[in-house]
C-alpha cells in the first residue's frame, strides 16, 4: 500500500510536464475544492430505513422470487 506522500509524488511526476497555465488552472480547482470542503459524506445504514416502498408484502415478494427461479443445471454422471 502506498503512503500518502508516495501517491502525491506520483501525481506530481505525472503533472510536472503541464504548462504553467494548466498548472495554475489545476491549482485553482484544487484550492476551490479544499475551500468547499467537498469530503464525501458517509452514509449510515439507518439512512436507508423505509426507503423501499411497495404495495406487496414481504412474503409476496419472497414467493415471487422463489417462483421466478430457474434451475436448468444438468448434472452429468461419471
Amino acid at each position: 500500500m502506498q503512503t500518502q506522500s508516495q501517491i502525491t509524488e506520483n501525481y506530481f511526476l505525472m503533472l510536472q510536464h503541464l504548462s504553467i497555465t494548466q498548472k495554475k488552472a489545476l491549482a485553482e480547482k484544487l484550492l476551490t475544492d479544499i475551500a468547499q470542503n467537498n469530503q464525501p459524506k458517509q452514509k449510515n445504514i439507518h439512512d436507508f430505513y423505509g426507503v423501499w416502498q411497495d404495495k406487496q408484502s414481504a412474503e409476496d415478494m419472497i414467493n415471487m422470487l422463489r417462483e421466478a427461479r430457474n434451475f436448468t443445471r444438468n448434472i452429468e454422471s461419471f
